[in-house]
Protein backbone atom coordinates (compact mmCIF):
# COMPACT_ATOMS: atom_id res chain seq x y z
CA UNK A 1 0.00 0.00 0.00
CA UNK A 2 1.35 3.41 -0.98
CA UNK A 3 1.55 6.26 1.52
CA UNK A 4 -0.82 9.18 0.87
CA UNK A 5 0.56 11.52 -1.78
CA UNK A 6 -0.24 14.70 0.15
CA UNK A 7 1.97 13.84 3.12
CA UNK A 8 5.65 13.36 3.63
CA UNK A 9 6.23 9.88 5.12
CA UNK A 10 9.19 11.15 7.14
CA UNK A 11 7.01 13.73 8.96
CA UNK A 12 5.41 12.62 12.20
CA UNK A 13 1.68 13.32 12.54
CA UNK A 14 1.32 15.88 15.37
CA UNK A 15 -2.03 14.40 16.41
CA UNK A 16 -0.21 11.34 17.76
CA UNK A 17 1.62 13.51 20.29
CA UNK A 18 0.12 13.30 23.80
CA UNK A 19 0.88 16.97 24.48
CA UNK A 20 -1.02 17.97 21.34
CA UNK A 21 -3.97 15.77 22.35
CA UNK A 22 -4.13 17.30 25.83
CA UNK A 23 -3.95 20.82 24.43
CA UNK A 24 -6.79 20.17 21.95
CA UNK A 25 -9.14 17.91 23.95
CA UNK A 26 -11.63 20.72 24.65
CA UNK A 27 -11.73 21.69 20.99
CA UNK A 28 -12.24 18.09 19.87
CA UNK A 29 -14.95 17.57 22.46
CA UNK A 30 -16.73 20.74 21.35
CA UNK A 31 -16.47 19.63 17.72
CA UNK A 32 -18.17 16.31 18.51
CA UNK A 33 -21.02 18.08 20.32
CA UNK A 34 -21.37 20.58 17.47
CA UNK A 35 -21.57 17.70 14.98
CA UNK A 36 -24.32 16.07 17.02
CA UNK A 37 -26.36 19.28 17.11
CA UNK A 38 -25.84 20.27 13.47
CA UNK A 39 -26.75 16.80 12.25
CA UNK A 40 -29.66 16.54 14.73
CA UNK A 41 -28.31 13.29 16.20
CA UNK A 42 -29.65 13.60 19.70
CA UNK A 43 -29.34 9.95 20.69
CA UNK A 44 -27.11 8.97 23.56
CA UNK A 45 -23.41 8.52 22.90
CA UNK A 46 -21.63 6.07 25.18
CA UNK A 47 -18.63 7.50 27.03
CA UNK A 48 -16.33 4.93 25.43
CA UNK A 49 -17.38 6.03 21.92
CA UNK A 50 -16.87 9.70 22.74
CA UNK A 51 -13.49 8.96 24.28
CA UNK A 52 -12.45 7.04 21.17
CA UNK A 53 -13.58 9.85 18.87
CA UNK A 54 -11.56 12.51 20.67
CA UNK A 55 -8.61 10.26 21.52
CA UNK A 56 -8.70 10.29 25.32
CA UNK A 57 -9.05 7.76 28.12
CA UNK A 58 -12.39 6.01 28.69
CA UNK A 59 -12.95 7.76 32.01
CA UNK A 60 -13.18 11.21 30.42
CA UNK A 61 -16.94 11.52 31.01
CA UNK A 62 -16.44 10.94 34.73
CA UNK A 63 -13.53 13.40 34.80
CA UNK A 64 -15.59 16.09 33.05
CA UNK A 65 -18.52 15.54 35.42
CA UNK A 66 -16.29 15.77 38.49
CA UNK A 67 -14.62 18.91 37.16
CA UNK A 68 -18.00 20.58 36.61
CA UNK A 69 -19.14 19.57 40.10
CA UNK A 70 -16.00 21.03 41.63
CA UNK A 71 -16.45 24.31 39.77
CA UNK A 72 -20.13 24.59 40.67
CA UNK A 73 -19.50 23.91 44.36
CA UNK A 74 -16.35 26.04 44.61
CA UNK A 75 -18.34 28.94 46.09
CA UNK A 76 -19.78 26.86 48.93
Amino acid sequence: MEPPTDTNPSEVDPTYDVKWQLAHTDRLLGFEFLNMVVRARYQEMKPEVLADKIGVHKGIAYSITESIKAKLHADE
